[in-house]
C-alpha cells in the first residue's frame, strides 16, 4: 500500500509550516511462515513565516525507512529489524550555533521469541552520529545518544 497526502503540518498565528508526507508500506508474505515488512516515511516542507522568511529550528525535510523480518524455526521464531533516518539541515536563532548539519541514525536489532518470551541482540546510532542534533547557545548543544549495543529481554503478559 502507498499513500500520498499533503497537509498544514503546523499553523501557529501568522506562521506556517506546509509540507508533504508520504508514508510507504510493504508487507509480504510471499514465502510460507516467513512475514517481512518494509516500511518508509518522507516528509519535506517549506518552513517559512508570512513573511517568507525561514522558520528557524525546523528542519526542510526528514525521512526514515525501516525493514522487519521473521521466519519461525521450530517453536522459536528468528526476527530481525533494521532502520535508518535523515534529518535535513537547520537554521537556529543562535548566532554562535547557527546551523546543525543534516544527520543520519541507523539502528538494528535480531533476536528471538519463544512463547511469551523474547531475547534480542540491538544496536542503536550505528554509525556513533555525535551531533548536535539540537543546540541553544554554545553550552548547551545535545546529541544522539552514542554508539550503543546490548542485549534486551521481554515477556508477553498476554
Amino acid at each position: 500500500m502507498t499513500t500520498w497526502k499533503q497537509s498544514p503540518l503546523l499553523v501557529a498565528g501568522r506562521k506556517r509550516k506546509r509540507g508533504s508526507s508520504m508514508p510507504l508500506t510493504d508487507a509480504t508474505a510471499s514465502i510460507p511462515y516467513e512475514r517481512s515488512a518494509r516500511r518508509g516515511a518522507f516528509a519535506a516542507a517549506n518552513p517559512r513565516v508570512a513573511d517568507g522568511q525561514r522558520l528557524l529550528n525546523t528542519p526542510p525535510h526528514n525521512w526514515r525507512l525501516d525493514a522487519n523480518y521473521e521466519h519461525p524455526i521450530g517453536s522459536w521464531t528468528l526476527f530481525a529489524n533494521a532502520s535508518v533516518s535523515e534529518t535535513g539541515k537547520m537554521r537556529l536563532a543562535d548566532p554562535i550555533v547557527n546551523v546543525i548539519k543534516s544527520y543520519e541514525l541507523y539502528r538494528a536489532s535480531i533476536g528471538v521469541r519463544i512463547d511469551r518470551y523474547e531475547v534480542r541482540l540491538f544496536g542503536e546510532n550505528l554509525s556513533d552520529e555525535r551531533g548536535p542534533t539540537a543546540a541553544n547557545g554554545p553550552t548547551l548543544l545535545a546529541g544522539p545518544r552514542p554508539l550503543t549495543v546490548g542485549v534486551g529481554f521481554r515477556v508477553n503478559w498476554d
